[in-house]
């Protein structure tokens, strides 16, 4: 006997069909893991090759039973009224199964849908999709999302971890399958980023800690780069004369722009100096002051980082002083332009010419002039 089961269909997908799609997850934090996909297809006008069980008066499938389905689907579980109602199990061809609740042929209550390749799906469905609450567990990798759904994506709040030891995960707000609103991600190094999320990506105000790299980053974001007023502290511990240690902290204060210092902006260097003015792209560039850790000053203009030599205010005693700068007493100095190796904080050198240049040194505890690195780790 072939009977027609009368579905009201859900979604697009050929009927009697097993779920098109599968999670595809990336291992990066930085983009979506679990992309959407139906759970549930189309179910409308199946065809029942064979059904087991009782009927009721009109002849319809009632209670507890099993029908097969053409093109060599399987439904096992209660019928009303001739369609699927109550629990039951609904096997796909292809091997995927869905075991739950049915509300008058739709997938709708709370089920768990499973896939041969391991994946995995648990919790409230509606109308064939994941709704409300639920996990999902990939089967190809260890990623895994708990939390709230609409319409089979991501929405409200949720966890999404990436790892078994669910020790890297993004938990916070969620909106269409993408990460917005507050939210706090925490990668496989130990760097956690707090703070504001739009459109899967850190936007607005956050904080990021490079934990390894000892650097903290406070103020604006825009699409995963500092962008606006910030705080960038670097610290670093020292041993110096006698094996003691030394807490070394480098600051900036200012405008970003695409992930460098760029507009206007204080720098305080572990030595005492300080630079406030004009920045352009991680490079100290137009006009400004620099403050030696000696109380020495020079007010002037900038290009690529160094200070223009015609507005240098040197004395006689000063310019003879300058030839050899202790930048950190009892550490280090500067010879004729030369950079004792082991200098770790802004130098003053004189060139041959007979003129100071400022620098940053390669090793000044992360400042550098290409750059930063925000990319987590």
């Amino acid at each position: 006997m072939v009977e027609t089961l009368a579905m009201s269909g859900t979604g697009s997908d050929v009927a009697g069909a097993a779920p098109t799609g599968r999670f595809r997850v990336d291992p990066s934090p930085s983009a979506s893991a679990i992309q959407n996909a139906p759970i549930d297809p189309k179910l409308a006008d199946v065809i029942v090759e064979s059904y087991e069980g009782a009927r009721d008066d009109a002849g319809r499938m009632t209670g507890p039973g099993v029908a097969s389905i053409q093109g060599g689907h399987k439904f096992e579980g209660e019928f009303k009224d001739g369609m699927m109602h109550g629990a039951g199990t609904y096997t796909w061809c292809d091997g995927v199964v869905y075991a739950g609740t049915f509300a008058f042929n739709k997938v709708t209550g709370e089920g768990t849908f499973t896939w041969p390749d391991g994946s995995i799906y648990v919790g409230q469905v509606r109308n064939g999709l994941r709704h409300g609450s639920g996990r999902f567990q990939c089967g190809s990798s260890p990623a895994h999302y708990d939390g709230e759904w609409v319409d089979g994506r991501r929405h409200g709040q949720g966890t999404l971890f990436y790892n078994v030891e669910e020790t890297s995960f993004y938990r916070g707000g969620w909106s269409a399958d993408r990460r917005d609103g507050e939210g706090v991600a925490v990668y496989p190094s130990g760097s956690v980023y707090t703070g504001a999320w739009r459109d899967d990506k850190k936007n607005g105000h956050g904080k990021m800690e490079w934990k390894a790299r000892r650097e903290v980053y406070t103020g604006e974001w825009k699409d995963d780069k500092p962008h606006g007023r910030g705080l960038h502290v670097w610290n670093e511990t020292r041993a110096v004369a006698g094996a003691a240690q030394k807490q070394m902290c480098n600051r900036y204060e200012g405008e970003f722009s695409d992930g460098l210092r760029h507009g206007l902006g204080k720098f305080y260097y572990s030595n005492g100096s300080m630079y406030d003015g004009e920045w352009e792209k991680n490079l100290k560039h137009g006009r400004g002051v620099f403050t030696f850790e000696d109380g020495e000053i020079y007010e002037g203009d900038f290009v690529h980082d160094r200070m223009v030599r015609q507005r240098w205010p040197l004395g006689p005693q000063t310019h003879a002083r300058a030839h050899m700068r202790a930048v950190e007493p009892g550490l280090f100095v500067v010879v004729d332009g030369g950079i004792d190796p082991c200098v770790l904080c802004v130098c003053v050198c004189v060139m041959a010419t007979g003129g100071p240049a400022e620098t940053e040194g390669q090793n000044t505890l992360g400042v550098r002039r290409e750059s930063h690195d925000f990319s987590p780790h």
